[in-house]
């Protein structure tokens, strides 16, 4: 069946495309064909004639059924096919990774402000956006310097990474550990690329402060990573 023949053209966008254009040059070509032969000198009898007109008649109805429904396929490919990018709730960035929802940044280079979470956490068990999660005088410091610049902030986590202030996340207990680093180190590189960062403002304690070596340590590599320009800025003690 033609039907049967013509269902591995249909798969994806450029399939349906490719049934449509296919439909239109048939429709073309059989238009040109479908008129009646030339007469040859012979004489044909009434009788003959009148069989060979009717089946003409029914190859071109049949043609144009066949392109009907060729391009009634094409289109409907093409509509399904773009449905189905409208419905999609994430698309693939370039490094492979699904596209966060929030924000949508734009792909030149962007400055942000960054400083990591804290110990101190509201214990509500319902998710909370991260900068109300987190009872820091440090985080909401930053928060209103990247406000003050326009630029957007985030916030280092040992167990989620980049975090965007607006980001609802749970409760819990997790301490960066040296030994993690490495496997964080792409979590984070991935983070820094997809949205468009080229450079980070990182707010922290001095690296000697107990618990903080672990984190300059995954921003670095990180941002050695993803090709992002790091500038420290050590706050005093007085920040938690």
């Amino acid at each position: 069946m033609p039907e049967q023949r013509l269902r591995p053209l249909l798969h994806g966008g450029a399939s349906g495309f490719t049934a449509l254009s296919t439909g239109f040059a048939l429709s073309t070509g059989f238009a040109l064909s479908s008129g009646a032969p030339p007469m040859s000198g012979q004489t044909v009898d009434s009788l003959s004639s009148l069989q060979a007109a009717t089946a003409r008649s029914a190859a071109t109805a049949h043609r144009r059924v066949f392109i009907a429904y060729l391009l009634w396929l094409g289109w409907e490919a093409m509509i399904l096919r773009i449905r189905s990018f409208g419905d999609q709730d994430q698309l693939p960035g370039s490094d492979g990774l699904p596209w966060p929802r929030g924000p949508v940044y734009p792909t030149h280079t962007m400055e942000f402000y960054c400083t990591i979470c804290c110990k101190m956490k509201r214990r509500a068990r319902h998710p909370l956006p991260a900068v109300e999660r987190y009872i820091s005088r440090r985080i909401s410091h930053v928060n209103r310097l990247s406000q003050k610049a326009d630029s957007p902030f985030l916030i280092l986590s040992g167990e989620y990474g980049l975090l965007e202030p607006g980001e609802m996340i749970p409760w819990y207990d997790k301490l960066l550990l040296a030994h993690e680093v490495p496997g964080m180190a792409e979590t984070v590189a991935s983070q820094l690329r997809r949205r468009g960062v080229g450079v980070i403002r990182f707010h922290a304690l001095p690296k000697t402060a107990p618990g903080w070596a672990p984190y300059y340590m995954l921003m670095e590599e990180a941002c050695s990573r993803a090709g992002v320009e790091l500038s420290v800025t050590v706050l005093d003690d007085s920040f938690i």
